[in-house]
């Protein structure tokens, strides 16, 4: 482990001070992110104004970004501060990108509804016994022209499931899933 010494902390430069956390002291790491402080808290202002998050979760998501920072940082491509102040910004972007996405909303905490229901519309006995008469024989046309992995592929996609999963479940690329949904619409299509 590099010595550091305290009393000349504000000599060192932030390559400097990236080493000796890198070689094991991160007591010197406090030094740095006093420096970077100001960055941090005025992206987190910038970013929380723009994407309406939590000024305290941007700055705490700021700081795990400079610490990454640090952690892979190679001083010979770039000074530190550049380096650091692209890391900060693209992890606040990143996770200001990841709050407001729908798909990191809870699958228990969502709702689904097919369409709005107005009394008028309630169905009769009769109508809905026709429905699933009709439903189940579409669904078996599907079966019948549709090989098994196709047919599966189907189920997996009416599940919510993405091509990543419905890739990893069968043990097929996601591009076999891609190519056998495009084979199933065209498919599908033509029964109609």
């Amino acid at each position: 482990m590099k010595f550091f010494n305290y009393e000349k902390s504000v000599d060192y430069s932030d390559e400097e001070l990236v080493s000796f956390i890198n070689s094991g002291n991160d007591d010197v790491l406090h030094i740095l992110v006093n420096r970077y402080m100001p960055l941090i808290n005025n992206k987190a202002r910038e970013f929380s104004l723009s994407y309406g998050i939590d000024n305290d979760d941007l700055v705490q998501e700021g700081l795990i970004a400079l610490y990454s920072a640090v952690k892979v940082y190679k001083d010979e491509v770039s000074l530190f501060s550049t380096f650091a102040s692209v890391c900060i910004k693209r992890g606040l972007l990143s996770f200001c990108r990841s709050q407001n996405r729908k798909k990191d909303i809870p699958r228990d905490k969502l709702v689904y509804s097919d369409y709005d229901v107005e009394i008028s519309e309630v169905k009769s006995p009769e109508a809905i016994l026709i429905e699933k008469e009709e439903s189940f024989i579409l669904t078996e046309d599907i079966k019948k022209i549709l090989s098994s992995l196709e047919y599966k592929v189907l189920i997996a996609f009416i599940e919510f499931n993405s091509y990543d999963v419905i890739a990893q479940r069968l043990g097929i690329t996601v591009k076999s899933v891609n190519n056998t949904m495009c084979r199933v619409r065209k498919k599908i299509r033509e029964i109609h």
